[in-house]
């Protein structure tokens, strides 16, 4: 899998100048185990000038349904700086600096900072640079891993929110919703939520009000990319 992101320019004077540029990146999620302590991302150039490229990393967990981030010097990344040349390739390998974790599965953000050229003179405008955000994974030295979805339900203004709390010691990255009442799919979508372990995230349902009302019981799929079968459960919808 390879994402492609651009670097925009927000121009302000006239007459309007537009400038573009891209790269890509492969793969977009570090893993990294006591099997494979250093992991390798290949970022490539598309465009037709250098490319500047830092790179910083974040510890990364979640608290009531948000993320939080703090910046850390737990990963080895190399390089930290580097410059590609027009269309050219730059290999990063990734390590983590601590022992691994026993029992839980570590959690960080790989964060690709694109460093701007000097401005062209008589340039005027304001240049908005890329920042390219990746999932780093440390898996836990125990060889049991699992992923334990808890799911539960509310009754919202707008329809309902789904709750899922991950009491397993590995993240869940959760890629699609189906939720039936009655042999009813009422809801399916695909999305990208990630649940760490130990936390749990919400996701809101848009039903028409009365479609879903306190105290239905709905049946729930989830897929996940790591689990071959979608995770079910059954839920009843309780009060806000």
């Amino acid at each position: 899998m390879v994402w492609r992101l651009f670097r925009l320019f927000l121009l302000i004077a006239t007459p309007v100048i537009g400038q573009a540029g891209d790269f890509s990146i492969s793969p977009v999620h570090v893993h990294l185990s006591q099997q494979r302590k250093i992991a390798a991302l290949v970022l490539t150039n598309l465009q037709d000038a250098p490319l500047t490229v830092q790179t910083t990393a974040q510890a990364w967990s979640q608290a009531h349904g948000r993320n939080i981030t703090t910046d850390t010097d737990q990963l080895i990344i190399s390089p930290p700086l580097f410059e590609v040349p027009p269309h050219g390739r730059q290999i990063i390998r990734v390590g983590l600096r601590i022992p691994f974790p026993v029992h839980q599965e570590k959690d960080y953000r790989l964060i690709l900072h694109e460093v701007p050229p000097p401005p062209k003179p008589g340039f005027m405008g304001v240049q908005l640079v890329l920042r390219m955000i990746l999932p780093v994974f440390v898996a836990p030295v125990a060889n049991a891993t699992h992923i334990q979805l808890k799911v539960s339900a509310h009754a919202t203004e707008k329809g309902f929110s789904l709750q899922m709390v991950n009491e397993g010691n590995i993240h869940a990255e959760i890629t699609g919703l189906r939720i039936s009442e009655n042999d009813h799919t009422i809801f399916s979508k695909n999305l990208l939520v990630y649940v760490l372990p130990t936390s749990s995230q919400e996701v809101s349902i848009p039903i028409t009000h009365g479609e879903v009302g306190i105290g239905k019981t709905l049946f729930v799929q989830i897929m996940t990319r790591q689990e071959e079968k979608p995770i079910d459960a059954s839920v009843v919808v309780a009060a806000p």
